[in-house]
């Protein structure tokens, strides 16, 4: 299975065979993803963050496009870890989130209630460079649901892509896909000490309420669960709009 950079942007995994877009929306098991696609042959090249809107258009209508995604709640908690690995930059942005502090609580306070800056009622968010293309994340949405939508959507809005892997069933969502069986790669580390073991002794229940009510539309359309996997491994996207 051959892969090619779509250009020298930041671009999702293009894969000739099978013919599948894979968009890695972050800390959403991209690095096991990768390891499963090498192992059928992929080559992996270019950068790995890049909206699905940048790969052409005769590139998906000749691909499967697949996203994977998890839990909202967990989400939170691995992108939290994760900033607390990038040092000075992990730091800073914590510190724009949680108003100046770097905790768990203020910074997922933060997340899930954007507000407007200072003298900008009309750019309201937390700005988050991707490859170089600075996007705002808008109240009254959390982080989570701008990361899906700028990575897996159109700028109308329209979903670009055609099934979503849950990532609590990783395994099972891409030997479905690749129609093969497939074995698990490595997941990167965590960081130790940074937040419980299990992701659920992190919150209570008012933080619990916060992703909740942030994040509802994401929620509701997928069917999520505080920490736990869908119903499928793979849900296709035309199935949520029948």
């Amino acid at each position: 299975m051959g892969c090619y950079p779509w250009s020298d942007r930041v671009v999702p995994l293009i894969c000739q065979r099978p013919r599948v877009v894979y968009v890695h929306v972050p800390k959403t098991g991209g690095t096991q993803t990768a390891a499963i696609l090498r192992a059928r042959g992929a080559i992996k090249e270019g950068a790995e963050h890049g909206p699905i809107r940048v790969v052409s258009h005769d590139t998906r209508a000749a691909s499967t496009c697949v996203a994977t995604l998890r839990d909202p709640w967990s989400w939170y908690a691995s992108w939290y870890e994760h900033a607390l690995t990038l040092g000075d930059e992990g730091a800073r942005r914590l510190s724009a989130w949680g108003r100046g502090a770097t905790d768990w609580r203020s910074v997922m306070h933060g997340v899930t209630h954007p507000e407007p800056p200072p003298g900008c009622p009309r750019s309201p968010g937390v700005l988050w460079a991707q490859g170089g293309d600075w996007s705002r994340v808008t109240a009254p949405h959390g982080l989570y649901t701008w990361a899906v939508e700028y990575f897996t959507q159109e700028r109308s809005g329209a979903w670009a892509v055609d099934r979503v892997i849950d990532t609590a069933q990783l395994i099972e969502g891409w030997s479905e896909v690749l129609g093969v069986d497939v074995a698990r790669g490595r997941a990167n580390e965590r960081k130790p000490d940074a937040l419980p073991d299990r992701y659920a002794d992190a919150y209570d229940d008012e933080m619990i309420s916060w992703v909740s009510k942030a994040d509802k539309p994401m929620i509701d359309l997928f069917g999520w669960e505080p920490f736990a996997p869908l119903s499928a491994p793979v849900v296709n996207i035309r199935d949520l709009h029948e």
